[in-house]
């Protein structure tokens, strides 16, 4: 939950400071298309906390089939906006300061991602039976 918490923080603080890399069309979507995961992200985890072994099927599903997949995008969407930012710096884009901010930003929300994806057998859930 704590690394949810600082993903949302890593969005927020790379879009705070003025950024060059937003200028790009090619590192603000990738970026801006991290809000839903990361949204997502959040309610599952919010989710998790509430949930209480065993769990029922509908839970069991939810955090089975939709945690992997979300983590997975929390993790390419802002790795794809460093990336793009990268391309366009050697290209010779103007360089601010806030770039600097927006790339630790993308990298601590990538960082979480991977390691949220990383961690998802721990959360696999077993169902209860229905008799």
């Amino acid at each position: 939950m704590l690394f949810v918490f600082a993903g949302g923080a890593c969005f927020i603080a790379a879009l705070l400071p003025r950024s060059g890399a937003m200028h790009s069309l090619a590192a603000a979507l990738p970026f801006a298309f991290t809000a839903l995961p990361l949204g997502i992200l959040t309610d599952l985890a919010f989710s998790i906390r509430k949930m209480k072994p065993p769990l029922e099927h509908r839970h069991a599903d939810v955090l089975n089939n939709r945690y992997p997949p979300v983590t997975l995008l929390v993790g390419l969407f802002p790795a794809f906006s460093l990336i793009a930012a990268l391309i366009g710096f050697l290209r010779g884009a103007e360089m601010m300061t806030g770039d600097i901010v927006f790339a630790i930003g993308a990298l601590g929300l990538s960082a979480v991602g991977w390691f949220s994806f990383s961690k998802r057998k721990l959360l696999m859930a077993e169902e209860v039976k229905a008799s």
